[in-house]
């Protein structure tokens, strides 16, 4: 097997360990998420970075950044469940009314 597929299924494992031990530990992104789809995200957004870097980051830096995808992805259309009584309650709020 080549060096970089080696790297890649390392680097895609650690991500996996970080994705579970996030969503093992608060029942929030349990309820919001499903980890095959946070994990497709994932993989797509590390295409862009190299495994080598992956493996580089620190542990707990990796998982800064994982778990502020994994909040930006469980938060992404909050906004549609509102009712609009609520919207109008957050527009009045964000306009500063």
């Amino acid at each position: 097997m080549e060096k970089t597929t080696v790297e890649k299924e390392l680097a895609l494992s650690r991500i996996l360990q970080i994705v579970e031990q996030i969503m093992e530990s608060d029942p929030w992104f349990q309820e919001r998420l499903k980890k095959n789809e946070i994990m497709q995200v994932m993989n797509s957004l590390f295409n862009s970075v190299s495994p080598e870097e992956t493996l580089k980051i620190d542990l707990e830096d990796l998982t800064k950044k994982i778990s502020k995808i994994m909040t930006l992805e469980a938060t992404a259309g909050t906004l549609n469940e509102l009712s609009s009584e609520q919207i109008e309650i957050f527009d009045a709020f964000v306009e500063g009314k």
